[in-house]
């Protein structure tokens, strides 16, 4: 990869992890660019702020990794491990890095944003006005209902050109097809702002860090079901509720940032939509994720 590449890929991952809890929580999210017939994308179980020059990255080999997708069944999701690492030349791949080398973008961005979030919940509601509101917006949008990580979101993704792709309880996609990532982010925090300001999301609530306060643990996005031993390691009940435990940053800053944004959406959205038990239960017991997890 070129230097120059290379640089804007790193800018761009410590411009999405440095916006915690509202971007990115823990090792959540990826990022990727492809160049000469390889995609770099942000190696699996690495936070987007701790990706340096000589750290964070995996290389994977472009067409090895779309031949091997083409050829996989509906639901082999031990198959799309096996395909994923096997077209990797160096380190270990993100589990989305499928729907990154679909994409025909060049530039594909991934991140749970608490704001997209609240988006779809909002378009499920009032369809007719989000969709009126997205078409008032700078980038084009999509919009994707539940899907499981790894092949089925790859697939359900393959060659859309929507430069915004929203995900029910997941987060969302940036597309950019030319070399201008960071201001397509920028552009798309302006979209965030708009849709918060016009739904009354956030006011007169500057800060995104909700500290001590008490809420159900809710399965409001993948990396909640994924990780949930950990996030009670680093909370202690209140009756019905639960409250981060005192000094929880030092035991566990991942868990303690999932936990956060399960705090900042039950804030502004008591009554979100938790993804569904069936795929809940089925998260941490996908190839990727216990790889993620170390088992």
């Amino acid at each position: 990869m070129a230097p120059s590449s290379q640089s804007q890929l790193i800018a761009v991952c410590q411009k999405i992890g440095s916006e915690i809890p509202r971007w990115t929580q823990g090792a959540g999210g990826n990022v990727s660019v492809k160049e000469d017939g390889l995609l770099w994308i942000k190696a699996t179980g690495v936070r987007l702020d701790s990706v340096s020059h000589h750290f964070g990255l995996a290389e994977v080999d472009q067409q090895r990794l779309e031949c091997g997708l083409v050829a996989l069944p509906d639901g082999d999701e031990e198959g799309y491990r096996s395909v994923v690492q096997g077209a990797a030349r160096v380190g270990r791949p993100s589990m989305e890095t499928g729907f990154h080398a679909l994409s025909p973008a060049r530039w594909v961005m991934h991140f749970h944003s608490l704001p997209a979030i609240l988006m779809f919940q909002r378009f499920l509601t009032d369809p007719k006005a989000v969709t009126a509101w997205a078409r008032h917006q700078p980038l084009s949008m999509a919009w994707v209902g539940i899907k499981t990580p790894g092949l089925e979101l790859s697939r359900t993704l393959e060659k859309t050109r929507a430069e915004v792709v929203v995900l029910q309880n997941h987060g969302v996609v940036i597309q950019c097809f030319e070399d201008t990532p960071l201001e397509r982010l920028a552009t798309f925090r302006e979209m965030e702002e708009d849709f918060c300001a016009f739904w009354g999301y956030g006011q007169n609530r500057k800060e995104m860090r909700p500290a001590l306060r008490a809420v159900p643990l809710k399965a409001y996005f993948p990396d909640v079901a994924v990780f949930q031993d950990r996030i009670l390691g680093v909370v202690e009940v209140s009756g019905p509720y639960f409250r981060l435990r005192t000094q929880a940053e030092s035991i566990d800053r991942d868990a303690v940032e999932i936990f956060e944004a399960i705090q900042w959406l039950y804030r502004e959205c008591p009554l979100l939509t938790e993804l569904p038990i069936a795929m809940a239960t089925k998260l941490p017991e996908l190839p990727f994720e216990k790889l993620r997890r170390g088992h």
